[in-house]
């Protein structure tokens, strides 16, 4: 199985100079920055070819004047520089960055023979910005030159002269230095500018750009002015003594010019000598190089220009008769992107268009405006529905890439809050500018639309606000059909039944909302006064966020379950909830007689998703998997809600935080089953059921550098989808599903007289050359991997004889007759032996896993498991394991707890107390039991810890547990 990324939807907009034109004489084409990929867009064709290497979001590229060399470089930890071939879509040489942070700025010379580079600098680091070159065609792995920027400025722009490679300008918002290393030295000095020589101007600094030959440079700034740069002796510079030194000249501002009533945001100047400018109020504007006006293009209403480039293209005129200024206007046809999220293809003949909506150019690209909080893919056709924090849905055709409609709901609080392009234009350029802003105006507090979800008959779409409001729209035309507004918080998460009957909803104070559908007619248009589906009520079932809310069925009939990050689980009555009783929960009976409506799925680890297990025919009882915060699945009876199976979890970095099931349609047979997934951040993965912990049987890429918001998958099972937030990208995956399962780890699950086997056969078989262990069952080789020392090391032959010894005690140890060992040992020897090998679980971990391995198989056969063997010991001891081992603040943190919910303050209470505590709650401790323990940990000095002694978290770990200070 694979995942493979397919098409990219939306760019990041807000890149300066992130879109450029690639179009050559037999290829149309643009580049895009889109989240960490570098994205060649065959807009003719309408093809996506997506570069990938990076990790971390790009931050800056460039393309050499021939369109064929590309080059990417990134923001953050463990940054690169990559050089491609924009032809053969490869990378052609691969840069390590010299710079803890990375890169804001990057630019190529004019025969494309260098590469300047700008580091970022960082909230965490003192380091100054550095400016590098690098002769990326030759051998070298380090930049030929490299210097220290001067402090004082945060520089965001570099540039190579057009006529001599061996000078830059680096912007910055309030200064531009000008540098050259034709001395075999990266020098540099700042540009002399005084308003009182050159007059009145205003705003920061944006662009600045050498004009081709000639030795005047320019600078824009965000309010409309250009100031005029030429070389002007040094007044410093040493007296010239010899015919053969050099005058030493500096530039010098000489003058300034109120060009618009708006800011620069791009210059460039084009091969056929116009001075370009991109600009804030939208429009494109061409001078010469005296800055007097020749073409305007203000009717293209794409908003602020954030990008612009021009195609390579001979002039279609006579010389001397176009394409010079003073002539007929002509240019080459060039790209615009905007910070609106548009990419606009422009001709130049568009200049002489009458009608303005001729002079509008062509749309190649609709990105995303703001950041995708939600995603629901059609149930039966090839549509996907994005909705923007800001409250924009698009939904898009995804196998035609179009876009089919959308729609823009005004947010009542739009004042108070700012967009993306805001939030990252208001941030300094440094390591950390593109991760989600932690203030109050962060993307998870202040988006508006918080979920969509499509109706299982596909007429619909639910979305849910930040309002607390709910609305039904149609899916042809993303009208109103119904609204509510239940609840004044915020709506969280948005579910259908697969039957479309119940609509179930989250808010941010952990109600959940229960909406049933009143009449079976969905041809709702034109039928306003019909309602179609009525509020039931909402119930407070959590005392934290809720997680997961998942539809299922229970003995055929459709149930509703939540899971809190407050541990508990609880199921709804679907049948019997109406509007005049209320959401009703489901009520289990406990051993004593007494009832309850929630169970607690975990201990003390929080849950962070929740998925319905799909039920395969060979399935006796209906299942629901929960995933937590230290790497476990566990699976739980639907019924009984008692723990099933543990397992290992995916392991990416951060437990997952979302799951879903694909199609059953996709898999071509019902007995197979997979899911996919997303951490909080980074990780696409998808999963084979069955959970078993086998690592071989789950993988996982990179989807995005930061956050994913949301996951949904085709109806179909053929595409994946997951949005980034802050990227403002939506990536499309194709899955490439398993096409065969080895049967024979399914038979032998079954069979614990295999496990006997294969006990035996490794227990004396032994260690063969090279550390391979003879004898290994290939269902056990992935787990016996995840051991320290891998199989044949000394964790895995301590498990060999561990299990050895148990065998021997269970068989009588003072005999002197033949022992037959059949390979098994009786379950109550579980805990010995997993304490032996260094895992020392809780009473009640010790019953999930005797109940996990004695009950595996009684729903099919009606009997139990009563014995267990080596193999599958080593797989329970691998899914059981903690894998975040116990650290010192956690016991600081327990006892700290302790001591404040039992009302004692500063977190410390007296020992006798803390030894009360310990024998009545939780896994409870006798005092026989705890006096050996204590002897054990302390030996003589435990006389010294008197009954009154005050007892903290950090003293305990130190005194009792033996942890050192980090």
């Amino acid at each position: 199985m694979s995942i493979d990324i397919n098409w990219a939807f939306g760019f990041s907009k807000d890149v300066k100079n992130g879109v450029h034109s690639l179009s050559v004489k037999d290829r149309n084409a643009i580049l895009m920055l889109s989240s960490h990929n570098g994205v060649i867009y065959d807009f003719e064709h309408r093809k996506q070819t997506l570069l990938q290497g990076h990790c971390n979001m790009i931050s800056c590229c460039a393309v050499d004047k021939t369109k064929r060399w590309i080059v990417t470089a990134d923001l953050g930890k463990d940054a690169i520089i990559i050089v491609w071939d924009s032809f053969t879509y490869l990378p052609v040489k691969t840069f390590p960055s010299p710079h803890v942070n990375g890169f804001v700025a990057i630019d190529f010379s004019d025969d494309g023979a260098y590469i300047a580079t700008l580091s970022a600098l960082s909230s965490e680091s003192e380091l100054d910005q550095e400016l590098c070159i690098w002769s990326w065609s030759s051998d070298d792995e380090l930049p030929i030159q490299r210097a220290a920027v001067p402090a004082g400025n945060v520089f965001h722009e570099v540039r190579f002269s057009q006529s001599n490679a061996t000078q830059l300008v680096t912007t910055s918002d309030q200064a531009v230095h000008y540098w050259d290393w034709s001395g075999f030295a990266l020098e540099s000095y700042r540009g002399k500018v005084s308003k009182t020589d050159i007059g009145f101007y205003s705003g920061e600094f944006t662009t600045s750009i050498f004009l081709p030959d000639s030795d005047i440079s320019l600078t824009a700034t965000s309010q409309g002015y250009i100031i005029v740069w030429e070389n002007k002796k040094d007044p410093n510079a040493k007296p010239v003594t010899s015919h053969q030194q050099k005058v030493s000249y500096v530039k010098t501002a000489v003058k300034v010019v109120r060009l618009l009533e708006c800011g620069v945001n791009i210059m460039e100047v084009t091969t056929n000598k116009y001075l370009v400018l991109g600009c804030q109020d939208g429009a494109v504007r061409f001078y010469d190089f005296y800055l007097r006006l020749e073409a305007w293009f203000e009717d293209l209403n794409a908003g602020p220009v954030a990008s612009l480039s021009f195609s390579v293209q001979d002039c279609p005129y006579p010389y001397g008769e176009a394409g010079q200024p003073g002539l007929r206007f002509w240019v080459p046809e060039f790209t615009v992107g905007t910070r609106k999220g548009f990419v606009v293809g422009v001709d130049s003949a568009t200049f002489d268009e009458v009608r303005k909506e001729n002079r509008r150019g062509t749309l190649l690209m609709q990105g995303l405006s703001d950041a995708v909080a939600s995603i629901s893919c059609h149930p039966s056709q090839a549509k996907v529905a994005l909705l923007s924090r800001s409250g924009a849905i698009q939904v898009w055709n995804y196998e035609m890439k179009l876009l089919m409609n959308i729609r823009e709901f005004a947010n009542p609080s739009k004042d108070k809050e700012k967009d993306t392009a805001t939030l990252l234009m208001e941030r300094p350029l440094t390591a950390s500018a593109l991760q989600p802003p932690s203030n109050s105006v962060s993307l998870k507090s202040s988006r508006f639309a918080r979920d969509i979800a499509y109706h299982p008959g596909g007429l619909l779409l639910a979305v849910g606000f930040s309002t607390g409001s709910i609305k039904l729209l149609a899916e042809e035309t993303l009208q109103d059909m119904q609204s509510f507004s239940p609840s004044v918080d915020s709506i969280e998460m948005l579910r259908f039944s697969a039957s479309g009957l119940f609509l179930a909803a989250t808010d941010e104070n952990h109600h959940v909302l229960l909406f049933k559908r009143e009449v079976d007619d969905m041809e709702w248009a034109g039928q306003a006064s019909r309602k179609g589906f009525i509020y039931i009520g909402r119930i407070r079932s959590h005392t934290a966020r809720i997680i997961g809310l998942e539809f299922g069925h229970r003995e055929a009939v459709e149930t509703l379950v939540s899971v809190g990050e407050d541990r508990f689980c609880v199921e709804y009555d679907l049948v019997n909830s109406t509007m005049a009783t209320g959401v009703i929960p489901v009520k289990s009976i406990a051993s004593d007689g007494s009832s309850f409506t929630s169970i607690k799925v975990e201990s003390w680890t929080k849950p962070t998703c929740l998925l319905w297990h799909p039920k395969r025919p060979d399935d006796v009882e209906d299942k629901f998997l929960v995933m937590n915060a230290e790497y476990k699945i566990k699976e739980f009876n639907a019924d009984s809600k008692q723990c099933r199976k543990t397992c290992l979890a995916p392991r990416y970095g951060a437990p997952a935080s979302k799951m879903l099931l694909v199609p059953s349609v996709a898999m071509g047979d019902a007995n197979k089953a997979v899911y996919i997934f997303t951490t909080g951040e980074r990780i696409l993965g998808m999963g084979q059921l069955p959970i078993d912990g086998n690592p071989n049987k789950i993988l996982g890429v990179v989807a995005h550098p930061l956050e994913i918001t949301d996951l949904a998958i085709s109806h179909d099972g053929r595409f994946v989808f997951t949005a980034g937030g802050m990227d403002l990208t939506v990536n499309m995956w194709s899955l490439f599903l398993p096409t065969d399962e080895p049967a024979a780890a399914a038979a032998a699950a079954q069979n614990p007289s295999a496990y006997a086997q294969s006990a035996l056969d490794q227990m004396f078989s032994g260690v063969g050359d090279h550390g391979s262990v003879v004898g290994m069952s290939p269902e056990l080789a992935p787990f016996l991997e995840l051991l320290e020392g891998g199989p044949g090391g000394e964790l895995h032959q301590n498990l060999i004889d561990y299990f050895y010894y148990c065998q021997l005690r269970h068989g009588g140890e003072d005999t002197i007759e033949t022992r037959r060992l059949n390979g098994l040992i009786p379950l109550e020897e579980i805990p010995a032996l997993m304490r032996a090998v260094g895992f020392y679980p809780s009473e009640e971990e010790v019953m999930h896993m005797i109940n996990e391995i004695r009950y595996k198989s009684f729903m099919v056969t009606g009997e139990t498991q009563d014995y267990i063997g080596l193999d599958e010991f080593i797989r329970l001891y691998i899914n059981h394991r903690p894998v975040i081992p116990l650290e010192r603040k956690a016991i600081r943190d327990a006892v700290q707890t302790i001591a404040e919910y039992n009302q004692f303050h500063e977190g410390a209470l007296p020992w006798e107390d803390l030894q009360e505590l310990l024998g009545s709650n939780g896994d409870k401790v006798d005092k026989a039991d705890l006096q050996t323990y204590l002897s054990a940990l302390l030996g003589d000095a435990e006389a010294t810890i008197h009954p009154h002694d005050l007892i903290d978290g950090s003293y305990f770990a130190s005194r009792f547990l033996g942890f050192e200070e980090a």
